[in-house]
């Protein structure tokens, strides 16, 4: 099966959606790019990027027609020792709320590192979910999902909240894998993901998420490893 890059602008429906709760979020939220933002603006917020443990690529719920490659993969034995280990460095960090993607890797990590009983805010975001290059890129829906996690609230997530073009879908349900995503939607992502992180009101952040879309958002060269803790500044 050949995944073809698409290199459409933001039209599908889960970008367009999170553009209109943002408006309604926020409504001293200024329209300038992360770029200009980030020139005339003082940093304001610390964030605390987590990225999600070690993961196995041959194990997921669902997989592909042909059989051979999982959607939305998830932690291995070592992940899930990793994320554990967290917990002490997750608490120090005093953060005001902690934002974590859909993907299963991440909300595993998220739910081995930290109490969720005595955590305070814990949102789920798909903005920062990972660059989709594979299958187990896409993710599943939240109805799946609030099965497998019932501690977490997925209000506000669409049913399909991954990448998916309305002209080469990404299914994990029906099991076809069609779509890459550009670099260039990742970009607009990461910068849409900036500005709402901007918008919010707390001032110490913790996001659980993924390596790609971290070394956009913090433009490092350098792929975090696997539950690694790089603070940046916005």
């Amino acid at each position: 099966m050949q995944a073809e890059e698409n290199t459409e602008d933001l039209g599908d429906s889960s970008i367009s959606t999170t553009l209109s709760s943002h408006k309604k979020r926020s409504s001293s939220q200024r329209d300038l790019t992360p770029g200009l933002y980030s020139i005339f603006s003082k940093a304001r917020k610390i964030v605390h990027l987590i990225r999600h443990g070690h993961t196995t690529y041959s194990e997921g719920s669902l997989r592909t027609k042909l059989g051979n490659h999982p959607f939305d993969v998830i932690l291995s034995p070592l992940g899930i020792k990793q994320a554990s280990s967290l917990s002490e460095k997750i608490f120090c960090l005093g953060a005001e709320a902690i934002l974590t993607s859909p993907l299963t890797r991440a909300l595993q990590t998220l739910q081995n590192a930290v109490d969720l009983t005595q955590a305070g805010r814990v949102e789920v975001s798909h903005l920062h979910t990972e660059h989709v290059s594979s299958s187990g890129d896409v993710g599943r829906p939240p109805s799946m999902l609030s099965r497998e996690f019932p501690m977490l609230s997925f209000t506000g997530l669409e049913e399909v909240w991954w990448f998916s073009p309305r002209r080469a879908p990404n299914d994990p349900i029906k099991g076809v894998f069609h779509s890459r995503e550009s670099m260039d939607h990742l970009r607009k992502r990461v910068g849409l993901f900036r500005q709402y992180l901007l918008s919010r009101p707390e001032s110490t952040i913790v996001v659980i998420g993924h390596s790609t879309f971290f070394k956009e958002l913090s433009g490092r060269r350098k792929r975090m490893e696997n539950c690694e803790i790089l603070t940046i500044r916005v």
